[in-house]
């Protein structure tokens, strides 16, 4: 463990773009590949009621991310819309680490201009495989060489760039993933997502598995892949600050995903986007049209609300908090939870570790996370 990150205290801003050209196997996000221009134009309407709305409330932001769906398919004239009313409503910090997600297949040099002029720095690439087989079957529409070329051009272009990649996939060995690491190694990409593939009720990949068309990996691969991340990346000088996430060194932390894991305060806007303000959180409407409608009559999209209670807010701080490197804040747990049995056990077989003031997890630990977590907010708020 080391010390904790620089964090700042301004909030950050998250925009959804819900349009995608393709609906991947394996995506439960709210996004669709309905759409064209008028739609895509009324949407950004509604974007500019919702932050007109929220300007008085919420000042300035030193990270935006702009996610998806698939940002990057939104042409020069739309994207420069949405800045311009960020810049109308709200502070732009000077120093604000601004993201973009964007699909290799849409990499063109036309918008890689325009995105440098509008000040975005840092493109979270979704390249998930270097397979091309494998990115059929995730239903990908880039290859293999449109990823490398994507990657090149951007961090020609002088982008931070984060790169999206998946594990777990149905048949997915160790060789293989470690294959692929070792190929993006070579790529040096400033960041790495790794994300374990998870099968959504509702999703085509439910429907495979649920037909028996394919058949998903047992744990054991699961645990051996997630290792094989962790080892084959840290080997090679890459930082596990997050479970998920391994960056080249501090500076390409995300700064802003960082705000969700330290609970800092975050604005979204637009469909299904999720706000939370240190005291509330809040979520707007799940479907293009009523949001649409919702910011044309009212104002007003909001689908969802709650206040978080203190013993919610604990609930978070520690299961947020163990995913990261630096842990949680020992005084979460009282003393008798500390040196009860239970814990004693976490500590002896490996999984957790302690200074005066922290409590963090191991690589071991990471691999069982979520039983950690569940298990210590248990004892914090049995005890």
């Amino acid at each position: 463990m080391t010390n904790l990150p620089d964090i700042s205290s301004c909030p950050g801003l998250y925009i959804h773009i819900p349009f995608c050209r393709t609906k991947c196997v394996y995506c439960d996000f709210v996004s669709s590949p309905e759409f064209d221009s008028d739609i895509i134009a009324r949407y950004i309407r509604a974007i500019g009621y919702e932050t007109g709305k929220k300007a008085s409330s919420w000042k300035e932001f030193d990270t935006i991310y702009i996610g998806g769906g698939t940002p990057s398919l939104l042409e020069a004239r739309d994207i420069s819309k949405i800045f311009s009313l960020l810049h109308q409503r709200f502070e732009i910090m000077k120093n604000c680490e601004i993201t973009l997600e964007a699909n290799p297949g849409d990499i063109t040099n036309e918008k890689i201009s325009v995105w440098k002029n509008l000040g975005i720095t840092r493109i979270s690439l979704g390249v998930q495989s270097l397979n091309d087989e494998v990115l059929t079957f995730l239903k990908r529409r880039h290859s293999a060489r449109q990823a490398i070329s994507a990657f090149d051009q951007l961090t020609e272009a002088g982008f931070s760039v984060a790169m999206d990649l998946i594990f777990g996939y149905p048949e997915h060995t160790v060789d293989a993933w470690k294959s692929t690491l070792l190929q993006v190694i070579k790529l040096k990409p400033n960041h790495l997502s790794c994300y374990q593939l998870t099968i959504e009720s509702g999703t085509p990949l439910a429907a495979m598995v649920q037909h028996k068309k394919t058949h998903p990996i047992c744990q054991d691969v699961e645990a051996d892949l997630f290792k094989t991340s962790q080892k084959t990346l840290q080997d090679h000088g890459y930082d596990h600050y997050e479970i998920s996430n391994f960056a080249a060194d501090s500076s390409h932390y995300s700064r802003h995903n960082t705000k969700y894991w330290f609970r800092v305060p975050y604005l979204g806007i637009g469909v299904a986007a999720h706000s939370f303000n240190g005291n509330t959180r809040w979520s707007n409407y799940k479907n293009v049209d009523e949001y649409c409608k919702q910011q044309e009559s009212s104002g007003n999209s909001v689908d969802f609300s709650e206040e978080i209670s203190e013993q919610n807010a604990l609930v978070e701080q520690i299961f947020l908090g163990l995913r990261t490197r630096w842990g949680i804040a020992r005084n979460l747990l009282p003393d008798t939870a500390r040196r009860s049995v239970e814990y004693k056990n976490f500590v002896d077989s490996g999984w957790l570790l302690e200074s005066e003031d922290r409590i963090w997890l191991t690589p071991a630990g990471f691999c069982v996370a979520d039983y950690l977590a569940r298990e210590l907010i248990a004892m914090s708020l049995s005890f």
